[in-house]
């Protein structure tokens, strides 16, 4: 997931971790707490993989600092990662559902269908297996659970109308 932001940073600018962290911060934010931590070894490992390249200097205080960008491949890897199926954990999924409705405006159009439809399948898949849960419960849930996943199957039907109708 790191990697897909970094990549999807490195394709609006060259950046620096500082700046990669300054725009997760300010795009993603609000799905996710992002670390320098996280950041220096997952550019590391694009790097490694000549997903991105860096460019070093020295300041003339001689403070040592890298320019990353973004290759070829690495765009190639990024519209990879974007097609790439979600994962059945339901809270990475939904991580890296926001993320890619957040990037998917760097695909080409029929790109953008496969990810559009794939997040949709995901979300009816989980608004049915949240059905199946409380339909077949056998006093598992109090009135209050059966509420409050009943609320859930409302929100996500109300997403996917939302994504049909802006993606």
């Amino acid at each position: 997931m790191i990697e897909l932001l970094i990549l999807v940073t490195l394709i609006d600018e060259k950046s620096t971790i500082y700046r990669i962290r300054q725009n997760l911060e300010k795009k993603y934010g609000i799905f996710l707490n992002i670390s320098f931590g996280s950041i220096h070894p997952a550019i590391k490992k694009l790097e490694s993989k000549k997903l991105v390249s860096a460019k070093k200097s020295i300041s003339q205080g001689g403070q040592r600092s890298s320019v990353y960008s973004i290759t070829s491949t690495g765009k190639a890897y990024f519209t990879e990662l974007m097609l790439d199926e979600l994962p059945e954990n339901p809270l990475l999924a939904g991580q890296l559902i926001n993320i890619k409705l957040m990037s998917i405006n760097y695909l080409k159009d029929e790109q953008k269908n496969i990810v559009k439809n794939s997040i949709i399948n995901y979300l009816e898949l989980r608004k049915i297996s949240s059905k199946n849960l409380i339909s077949g419960q056998d006093k598992n849930f109090d009135d209050l659970q059966i509420k409050f996943i009943n609320y859930n199957i409302g929100n996500q039907s109300d997403f996917i109308n939302w994504i049909k109708s802006n993606i």
